[in-house]
């Protein structure tokens, strides 16, 4: 008789439980489920499930009502053999996952944790100490790491979880993972078609979503932190994203193109792009891209962005971002960020409090400063008519502002005279409203229309960047970044024609040919092979993708595109043309 786990060890279990090859021999032997009187409480109202039964032993023993281990002990060796569809090799199969069990709970030496407690739970701190998932796990607990208070409260739809865990979970009325916390795992088991699988995937995604809500080192780059990001997707999800956003070689493939290199449909590539953001979505939030911007910005406004007041213009907050990157890197990296979280069309406003047209303050009491000073600078310049010189300007707005607060306001003025839009230094070392001039001041999408204008053409970005500083001198110097940032945001106004190449729209440009477009146009006009490097050198010209692109492009589309000698490539169709009429 089998005593109990506290007194024995594994060793006299495993005594209890020889290795057996027939049913026969251990009826002879007198060994039977009901030979375990002393069966430790946790592991008697643990679910038959557990065990990993095979469908025909679990639906016999399921209709005789065994629901437990406690119930399945009580039935002798003979008493489950009379079961329907239940033989020997049913018996066998309860033998040695009954011993596996037994064996396992002997060598832990204690009984499960009790649950959570969601009161300590909620006022817990982010670095907390964390259980790990057990491969054997109790379904008297939920093992997953101590979340913070506002994780509680995370949507059950972030977890991504199968159709039958999120029908049964609806069923439930279980919308957060607080309350899915509270709600036993006993009760889910008992739900319809909500078996094993669906609870060990239910628990490692709430486990997966707590894990990284607060395990990040946001002293990271903006580089390795956007190949943090990439690093929860599959391999594939990652290149998919990678050539979307031209991360990093600068390059943005279109849905087409990269549909047209890996064999698939533009439609595919965009569900897997689609699924690709809800997943880092899921797994991350936005509270943790929030997080990051707010130690980058912090960094940058103690070490290399100090002297600013406290007040940022984009260009500047582009360059806090660019501290392991570029910034043409740190702009691809924004538009990728700004994608993961869509509620905000601003992704610096996020964290950073927004005054003007690319204009952010840090702190609430520096923005109210802000539109103070920037409201005594319009009255004085309005009450004029005409511009003022600055240092009479700064003088009149001091003499204002004293009276109401002792601070050094005098840098605060410099800054808002240098970054907000509504103003406009003048050569002549006057100020005036950037309205009263034919231009606004740093309104970059205005700058590169007029400079597209004047030059009559579609031009190099960087061409475009010259043409503006040589027609408004008065603004000075003008961020080269900012100018490209605009000519690849504003698809409204401006067409990407080649390399880094633009034009206006109201021009009737269109949209350079896709790769897939343009290999068949080259090959049907010339109606024989050519040489790869030809292709090459012709799609590059016109597309805005990658050499890599042109190769794939047309190994993988065997349908309209045939490989010959020599790495030349054509149309698979003149090729059937030409042996059908031979024959």
């Amino acid at each position: 008789m089998l005593m109990s786990l506290e007194r024995k060890g594994a060793a006299s279990i495993a005594a209890l439980f020889p290795p057996f090859s027939s049913t026969k021999s251990l009826i002879a032997k007198g060994i039977c489920m009901n030979d375990i009187p002393d069966l430790p409480a946790h592991l008697s109202q643990r679910l038959i499930g557990e065990l990993d039964l095979s469908t025909r032993a679990y639906n016999a023993l399921s209709k005789h009502g065994v629901r437990t281990i406690s119930d399945l002990v009580k039935l002798s060796d003979e008493e489950m053999l009379r079961l329907p569809w239940f033989g020997t090799k049913c018996l066998n199969e309860v033998h040695q996952l009954t011993q596996s069990l037994l064996l396992s709970s002997a060598r832990d030496h204690a009984t499960p944790k009790e649950g959570f407690d969601l009161a300590e739970l909620a006022q817990s701190h982010p670095k907390d100490a964390s259980t790990s998932l057990p491969t054997d796990y109790s379904l008297s607990e939920w093992a997953v790491p101590t979340p913070a208070k506002g994780d509680l409260d995370t949507p059950i739809e972030r977890l991504h979880l199968s159709p039958r865990a999120a029908k049964v979970l609806g069923y439930l009325g279980i919308k957060t993972i607080r309350q899915l916390l509270r709600c036993p795992k006993n009760a889910l088991r008992k739900q319809p078609n909500f078996g094993r699988v669906s609870l060990y995937e239910l628990e490692r995604k709430v486990f997966d979503s707590l894990e990284g809500s607060h395990q990040h080192d946001f002293s990271l780059g903006t580089k390795a932190f956007t190949a943090r990001l990439l690093a929860c997707l599959p391999e594939r999800q990652q290149r998919v994203i990678a050539d979307r956003y031209g991360l990093w070689d600068g390059i943005a493939e279109t849905l087409q193109d990269i549909g047209d290199k890996l064999g698939l449909t533009r439609e595919r590539i965009r569900q897997i792009e689609d699924k690709s953001l809800r997943r880092i979505r899921g797994r991350f939030g936005l509270h943790i891209v929030v997080a990051f911007l707010r130690a980058t910005f912090s960094e940058a406004l103690s070490h290399r962005l100090s002297g600013c007041a406290g007040i940022l213009s984009e260009d500047e907050a582009m360059q806090g971002m660019a501290n392991d990157c570029t910034l043409e890197e740190a702009a691809l990296a924004v538009a990728f960020m700004r994608d993961i979280c869509p509620t905000e069309d601003d992704i610096f406003g996020l964290c950073l409090r927004k005054v003007g047209d690319g204009v952010y303050c840090v702190e609430p009491e520096t923005a109210e400063r802000y539109e103070k000073v920037l409201g005594l600078i319009e009255s004085g310049l309005e009450g004029r008519g005409g511009p003022v010189a600055e240092g009479k300007l700064c003088d009149e707005v001091l003499e204002r502002t004293r009276a109401s607060e002792h601070l050094d306001w005098r840098p605060l003025i410099q800054r808002v005279l240098a970054v907000s839009p509504s103003l406009t230094r003048l050569r002549n070392g006057t100020v005036c409203l950037s309205g009263w001039t034919e231009v606004r001041g740093r309104d970059y999408p205005s700058l590169a229309v007029t400079a597209l204008v004047a030059l009559g053409r579609p031009a190099h970005y960087k061409e475009i960047w010259e043409k503006a500083m040589a027609l408004y001198p008065r603004l000075g110097e003008l961020s080269i970044h900012a100018i490209h940032n605009r000519l690849t945001s504003r698809s409204d106004k401006f067409v990407w024609v080649g390399k880094g190449t633009y034009g206006l729209k109201a021009w009737g440009l269109k949209r350079p040919p896709y790769i897939k477009d343009k290999l068949t146009e080259l090959l049907s006009e010339a109606k024989y092979p050519l040489p790869y490097w030809h292709l090459k050198v012709k799609v590059l010209e016109v597309c805005n993708c990658k050499e890599e692109s042109v190769r794939m492009t047309l190994d993988l589309n065997p349908r309209i595109f045939r490989k010959f000698a020599d790495d030349q490539y054509g149309l698979r169709e003149h090729y059937e043309r030409r042996t059908h009429r031979q024959g």
